[in-house]
């Protein structure tokens, strides 16, 4: 039975989804409060803030599959550009990739010595000019680049975050409670919920919890999960879009 046209580079697509699935079931082992110290604090204006904690360490391999994920896309791609060459009746070479490049011109010089100057010419103008893996010309695969890149060299960081506390019940001075609350988390791991005055007691809550790059590494601060779901949504469609260039000129031939 023949395989579906770029069927290994779908297959590493589906791979990293799998992989960002992974991550999720991951954090989700941290949205208890378990792994998670709340303290209050006394203020200068006798009021009170709750400082937060994580008192549980990030799996070690959580900064691993996020890499992996992120290889997975990168590896699509090259495997539709090797795939479109053999296609193409030739044999892939070290140097077939999909490439970046500083600018247009040196994108085309890269193409034109390899056996990828036969993949069509409709398909190098599209990716020439259409998705444009050049510096700067295209925030995702640019993002793509860098995170692959310094996963190669330097271990992916990431930061859990606590955004907020959902369904918070919790007693504090003077019979004043919370039933039910969002509270969110500013700056800091510092939470300030109506500015209580007194003692808190925290009966129950639900954590949010998100990974972030760290601080030092592209997008720094930035959601690692939604991240790479994004960009893995973005290589589907430069897939999907070289597929329907492919499919429409061997319907004209």
């Amino acid at each position: 039975m023949q395989k579906e046209l770029f069927h290994s580079a779908k297959l590493k697509i589906q791979r990293c989804n799998n992989l960002i699935d992974e991550l999720r079931k991951m954090l989700e082992e941290f949205a208890t409060l378990d792994c998670w110290r709340l303290t209050a604090v006394k203020d200068d204006d006798q009021s009170s803030y709750i400082e937060v904690e994580l008192v549980q360490p990030v799996p070690e391999n959580f900064a691993n599959i996020a890499g992996d994920a992120l290889h997975n896309l990168r590896a699509a791609l090259d495997h539709t550009m090797s795939e479109l060459v053999t296609i193409a009746g030739y044999i892939p070479t070290q140097q077939t990739a999909f490439v970046f490049e500083e600018s247009e011109v040196k994108l085309k010089k890269r193409i034109q010595k390899d056996v990828m100057q036969h993949i069509g010419y409709d398909i190098i103008d599209h990716i020439v000019n259409i998705v444009q893996p050049i510096y700067g010309s295209n925030a995702m695969l640019d993002a793509l680049r860098d995170f692959d890149n310094d996963d190669k060299h330097t271990k992916l960081i990431p930061v859990l975050s606590l955004l907020e506390l959902s369904n918070v019940n919790a007693d504090f001075g003077n019979n004043n409670t919370l039933r039910n609350m969002t509270i969110t988390v500013e700056q800091g791991h510092i939470m300030r919920p109506l500015g209580f005055k007194g003692e808190f007691k925290l009966l129950s809550a639900q954590p949010v919890v998100r990974a972030l790059f760290g601080k030092n590494q592209p997008y720094g601060g930035t959601d690692m999960i939604v991240r790479i779901r994004k960009i893995s949504y973005y290589v589907e469609g430069v897939l999907s879009d070289i597929e329907k260039i492919y499919n429409a000129r061997t319907k004209k031939a």
